[in-house]
């Protein structure tokens, strides 16, 4: 029989899980806040997804203390329930991708399209992730795969895109945004943009046969390193903004792109392609 998953491992899976399921369970909240003329039947639909993905979060989270506590013996009993939790995350994942897909045919071309499809990109995202973590949990047990720099690249292209589009949202869906707020978060969308664009030619040529690998390794250090000072200058900047904005949609909404610019920081930490300093 595979051996279990390590407690580290389980660990990392279940915080990746919890993350992305407090994350999906926000994006109802802000569908509802600002789609118009929004069918009944959507909307119930996405507060039962809300629901749905909450009660994902608080299992990760009650799996990953429980871990966190347990003598390595019961690490086999928590990656059990670990691996029914990932299969329900999936089928919820799922659920709401279908239903995103539905709603960009309703609210096509405008900032509404662009705020569906930006999280219709994250879901594909925590699919991706779940995909990645189910065979590494009961009853494969498969070890992880070993960390590439494509992988890197990959995640940085993402990540990268995921913060431009946060800059786009934030200056569509803000009220009354002032000129030098709306010049500022432009800026950050056009050097995302340009970091997004050197992850994806650094992936491709990280493909072609008889490239030094140190010298890919270097330029994607390099990357990682704009990526981390870029993303803590967007904290700071999102950080000011919350303390301007005082209505509690706008609040909501500067949080949620906060924690997940927050979650870049960490990643690329754990990628260990930056050069750790004081922040």
């Amino acid at each position: 029989m595979p051996a279990q998953p390590p407690k580290s491992l389980l660990l990392e899976e279940l915080g990746t899980i919890e993350f992305w399921a407090e994350i999906q369970s926000e994006h109802p909240q802000i569908l509802l806040s600002v789609l118009p003329h929004l069918q009944e039947r959507y909307a119930r639909e996405l507060r039962r997804l809300q629901r749905a993905f909450d009660d994902i979060a608080r299992r990760a989270e009650n799996l990953r203390v429980r871990l966190e506590r347990a003598p390595d013996e019961e690490t086999g009993e928590v990656a059990t329930a670990a691996a029914a939790l990932a299969r329900d995350a999936s089928r919820g994942n799922d659920e709401f991708r279908a239903l995103l897909r539905e709603l960009v045919t309703i609210y096509p071309e405008t900032d509404l399209a662009l705020l569906l499809q930006h999280m219709l990109m994250e879901t594909e995202h925590f699919a991706e992730k779940l995909s990645a973590i189910e065979p590494t949990l009961p009853p494969q047990n498969q070890p992880p795969p070993q960390p590439t720099l494509e992988g890197v690249l990959t995640e940085l292209q993402f990540w990268a895109r995921d913060q431009r589009e946060h800059a786009v949202l934030l200056r569509a869906f803000l009220p009354n945004v002032s000129a030098e707020d709306r010049a500022a978060l432009a800026r950050f969308e056009r050097d995302y943009r340009a970091l997004e664009q050197s992850a994806r030619r650094l992936r491709e040529a990280a493909t072609v046969p008889g490239q030094p690998p140190e010298a890919l390794t270097t330029e994607a250090r390099r990357l990682a390193m704009v990526a981390r000072n870029l993303t803590l200058e967007f904290i700071r900047f999102q950080e000011d903004l919350l303390n301007r904005y005082t209505d509690p949609a706008s609040r909501f909404l500067i949080r949620h792109t906060l924690r997940e610019a927050r979650r870049f920081i960490e990643e690329l930490r754990a990628s260990g392609y930056v050069t750790l300093r004081s922040e």
